[in-house]
């Protein structure tokens, strides 16, 4: 029997296709004879061969010459959980219902298709949305500013700790509804409702005929329209 020798033991891979290689070679020379390893994926859901390469081969010419065995995440449906550190992180979910969890810096949030929850740390953090079942909330520090950015047409209301959002680019109608901070509230060319909540907000339906809820005589409405509901 000869031993094999595999470098590094581990390694990380991801649902964003990231890789892992590892250099094989033998322990000694295999002198009756070639060897074949043959290797296979436990769960293909998670993880398949890099370049469909399923088996190395060694002979007593090459058996010390180290070969490469990749492999590469793959992403499924399962609801994941992301955690971030310290740093700038961006955290990209996959299809479905996840969990993304900031740390401190400013951090990029994406949750994918699905319900997603995200939740922001310590920094400006930054969270787009595609589902109007999307939970944002922001559990870092009074002075940071916190901005969603939808990405699909349906009503929103911010979540506790988030300042700023934006609607569509693409157009459409939106509702958007501030929270108890002091919300900056964007519309886009569509016929928009916004509604700044409690606090001092600034509301700016863009092109659209638009209609805002004012709460406070410190509310603040930018219209581009000349037509325009409050």
């Amino acid at each position: 029997m000869v031993a094999i020798l595999i470098t590094p033991r581990s390694g990380t891979t991801s649902e964003a296709g990231d890789t892992a290689s590892f250099q094989v070679s033998l322990a000694s020379n295999p002198i009756t004879g070639n060897v074949t390893m043959n290797f296979v994926s436990s769960d293909t859901s998670e993880g398949i061969l890099s370049n469909n390469l399923s088996s190395l081969t060694f002979t007593p010419t090459n058996w010390n010459t180290p070969q490469t065995l990749t492999i590469k995440g793959v992403d499924d449906d399962i609801n994941d959980t992301l955690d971030g550190g310290i740093g700038a992180d961006s955290m990209i979910g996959g299809a479905g219902n996840d969990t993304l969890i900031g740390g401190a810096g400013n951090d990029t949030f994406d949750g994918g298709i699905g319900a997603d929850s995200m939740i922001g740390g310590a920094g400006n953090d930054l969270y787009y949305i595609d589902n109007g079942n999307d939970v944002v909330s922001d559990q870092g520090s009074n002075t940071d500013v916190d901005t969603v950015i939808m990405t699909a047409i349906f009503s929103y209301t911010l979540g506790s700790g988030i300042e700023n959002a934006t609607a569509p680019t693409t157009g459409g109608n939106v509702n958007l509804t501030g929270n108890g901070l002091n919300n900056n509230l964007t519309g886009n060319s569509g016929n928009n409702k916004l509604s700044g909540d409690a606090g001092n907000d600034s509301l700016n339906g863009g092109t659209g005929n638009d209609v805002y809820v004012v709460d406070s005589t410190t509310d603040v409405i930018q219209e581009t329209s000349t037509q325009f509901s409050f």
